[in-house]
């Protein structure tokens, strides 16, 4: 029945996210576990996130309420910015006009 509504890619990510639980519950580290079965830190801290939650969230769902915004530039001395064009050479940074 699971061969007829999933995906073969979907069915080993499912039996590999298992196992991570199942290494969890038995009190393995994540850093071995991501050894053993190639699983992303980011995936280990979700399954273990989804045990102690009893249910799971997609990185998706809770980045509507639980990531914080990008930040892009930040105006820490509160001055005016420099709008000048930085260009990396192997001298150090050069601006240009």
């Amino acid at each position: 029945m699971l061969e007829l509504v999933v995906t073969p890619y979907e069915r080993r990510t499912l039996t590999t996210r298992a196992a991570g639980v199942s290494r969890i519950i038995a009190g393995k580290r994540s850093c071995e576990i991501t050894r053993e079965l190639w699983l992303s830190p980011q995936t280990i801290s979700t399954l273990k996130k989804a045990l102690r939650e009893k249910t799971y969230r997609s990185y998706r769902e809770r980045g509507k309420t639980e990531r914080k915004a990008k930040v892009y530039h930040s105006d820490k001395k509160g001055g005016a910015r420099d709008f000048r064009r930085k260009v990396r050479t192997k001298y150090g940074p050069v601006y240009l006009p």
